[in-house]
């Protein structure tokens, strides 16, 4: 540990010691997850105000608030403050539980630390999450606080005054604010899959994705971006993170997509639209899927069974734009100096896949989702002791601790800041007037509503990770869609989508941009190839609200019928974007197409009739012409 932190020190400028505190209290993080996954969970506020606690200290040491040297000193009080405060207020968890809130004055010390763990929770998101998140929070923080100055322009936002110990009260030491549920996700069961997936990758048996990807994808046309698909949606399952997943996927397929013929600008979209679906891939969903579980009270198994079908029409879409891009192309098969021998492969590696068995087996038998990721973390060691390749020494567990106990940071911090706007929405009915104004705006057309809410959820993606943007659509937008009659699932799982797919979606598009980087490519131009191939993933969130059978909600023929209309429409649409069904599509052709797969995505009876006899129609004219176009035979 000393070693590293003496390399870390070299390359950061900071000394040792203060890399190896960093080292320490990461560590300490981990293993206090560890351990309450193993024994049990401390009080719910407890747990979730050392998690934070933890996440605060590491932000302070970790992300300086300057360059200049003043913000060193400030940066270490800051870190202490925070260990301070939460240290407190982890002693004092029980006496707080018992309090009762809103009636009991805060003394003076209690209302100090309140005020003081916001602006702590406020300044740690601008620096980890982003500065957009920390402005977002504050306009609705000033809301709480002044929003009683809006009653008289009577635009239907006013509220009640309340005193700045009522919103202290309510803001920090209660579970309706930064100590909710969302918070109460991260400090269970989020970071436990957050280091199972660390693990995984720091003992390098995520490489077997990558290659099992290669060995069955790698020997069709255009095998090479079919193999970076499923590298990057057995991957991005795993990590949650599109950026992260391009980062790790790319600089090995990158490549291989280029060399088989595929234009740079194409290669870079396709690993951005493949890592941002890693998020929808059931059966582990990145963090996201969690949050959600969480926030509607079902088990994670009903929110990834529900995934399934969406996810399937999501890639399946992608495949076959790439394949109908290979056939213009006239790409060919990887060579097989290329692309390794399956079964070699299988043979060799086929043990990495018992973690993602033993998850999916101890999710759907009842443990705990926290429980579950502990238990998957200990087979990934088990499984990779094994081979001597990707044995884990101590040192190495202990750098995987440390890892995951920052890459959680991002996470914790905009759950405990989504936290702040679901409480200013709790305490000032916040929820009922918006819910009102959108009502009114949409004048109860829930297509214009689902627009609106496509356009909110693809906007506050931009400039926040998912699982905030997410957040926040559920305290704003959710319950007007659940009011005109959407399941409390469809809604969920519609803002849930369009956050994902903000990743691939111009201007912002972050997963495009790092994929960019790594094809060397222009980022602007990336991010619009990717939006056209992710362009399943615009249409297939309405398909499932107007036809809830797509997340398996109905009878076992309504959900069949859903699967073979949709997929169908989803042949139909990639050929429209591709303008390629058994030939080249001329524009009329695509137009029709497209409308051919509007038709067929929502499964309806009538619709779909239409969009089958409209591809029928296609399909016949463009058989036809390629018969007269073949040359002619003696």
């Amino acid at each position: 540990v000393l070693k590293k932190a003496d390399k870390v020190a070299d390359e950061s400028g900071k000394s040792r010691w203060y890399q190896l505190l960093v080292t320490i209290v990461a560590v300490g993080m981990a293993s206090f997850h560890i351990y309450t996954s193993a024994f049990g969970t401390l009080l719910t506020n407890a747990q979730r105000a050392l998690h934070l606690g933890f996440a605060l200290v590491l932000v302070y040491l970790l992300y300086p608030g300057g360059k200049r040297k003043v913000w060193k000193f400030v940066d270490t009080l800051l870190a202490l403050l925070s260990a301070v405060i939460y240290g407190y207020y982890t002693l004092n968890a029980q006496a707080i539980s018992d309090r009762f809130a809103y009636v009991m004055p805060l003394s003076g010390w209690e209302l100090f630390c309140g005020l003081a763990g916001i602006l702590l929770v406020l300044e740690a998101t601008r620096r980890v999450v982003t500065p957009i998140m920390t402005g977002i929070v504050m306009v609705f923080l000033a809301y709480a606080f002044w929003g009683q100055y809006l009653t008289p322009l009577n635009i239907g936002l006013g509220h009640k005054a309340f005193s700045v110990m009522y919103l202290t009260d309510h803001f920090f030491f209660t579970t309706a604010s930064v100590f909710g549920t969302p918070l109460g996700a991260s400090a269970t069961f989020i970071f436990m899959f957050v280091l199972f997936g660390t693990v995984l990758e720091k003992s390098g048996a995520g490489k077997f994705y990558i290659d099992i990807a290669n060995s069955l994808m790698g020997r069709y046309r255009g095998g090479a971006a079919k193999a970076s698909v499923v590298a990057c949606s057995l991957m991005g399952m795993i990590s949650g993170s599109a950026v992260a997943n391009v980062a790790t996927v790319g600089p090995v397929t990158a490549p291989m997509m280029e060399k088989s013929g595929y234009p740079k600008l194409f290669s870079g979209a396709t690993l951005a639209v493949a890592s941002s679906g890693g998020q929808i891939m059931p059966p582990i969903m990145g963090a996201g899927a969690f949050v959600m579980a969480e926030m509607l009270g079902v088990s994670y198994g009903e929110v990834a069974l529900a995934a399934v079908i969406p996810a399937v029409l999501y890639y399946t879409s992608l495949g076959l734009q790439i394949h109908f891009r290979a056939i213009k192309l006239n790409l060919k098969a990887l060579s097989k100096g290329e692309t390794p021998a399956f079964w070699p492969t299988l043979k060799d590696g086929f043990l990495t896949f018992v973690p993602i068995i033993a998850v999916v087996y101890f999710l759907m038998t009842g443990y705990s989702p926290m429980r579950a990721g502990l238990w998957a973390t200990l087979s990934v060691l088990v499984v990779t002791a094994l081979r001597k390749e990707t044995r884990m020494n101590p040192r190495q567990i202990l750098v995987a601790m440390e890892a995951a106990a920052k890459s959680i940071l991002q996470v914790a911090l905009a759950c405990a800041s989504a936290g702040l706007i679901i409480g200013t929405v709790t305490v000032t009915s916040l929820g009922v007037m918006l819910s009102a104004i959108i009502t009114k705006m949409a004048a109860g057309n829930l297509l214009i509503l689902l627009i609106l809410t496509m356009v909110t959820s693809i906007i506050l993606g931009m400039g926040l990770p998912t699982v905030a943007a997410y957040l926040v659509q559920v305290a704003l937008t959710v319950p007007t869609l659940v009011q005109l009659g959407v399941p409390k699932l469809g809604a969920h799982m519609f803002v849930f989508y369009f956050a994902i797919i903000s990743a691939i979606t111009p201007p912002v598009a972050l997963a495009a941009y790092a994929a960019a980087a790594v094809v060397k490519e222009d980022a602007f131009q990336t991010g619009w190839v990717a939006f056209k191939l992710g362009i399943a993933a615009f249409i297939v969130p309405f398909a499932f609200v107007y036809g809830p059978s797509l997340l398996g909600i109905g009878s076992a023929g309504q959900i069949v019928f859903a699967i073979v209309s949709s997929l169908i429409g989803i042949l139909a649409l990639a050929g429209a974007i591709e303008g390629y069904m058994l030939t080249h599509a001329n524009a009329l052709e695509r137009f029709v197409l497209f409308g051919a797969a509007i038709a067929m995505i929502v499964p309806e009876l009538y619709s779909t009739l239409v969009g089958v006899l409209l591809m029928v129609g296609i399909v016949l004219a463009q058989r036809v012409r390629k018969k007269k176009a073949a040359p002619a035979t003696l």
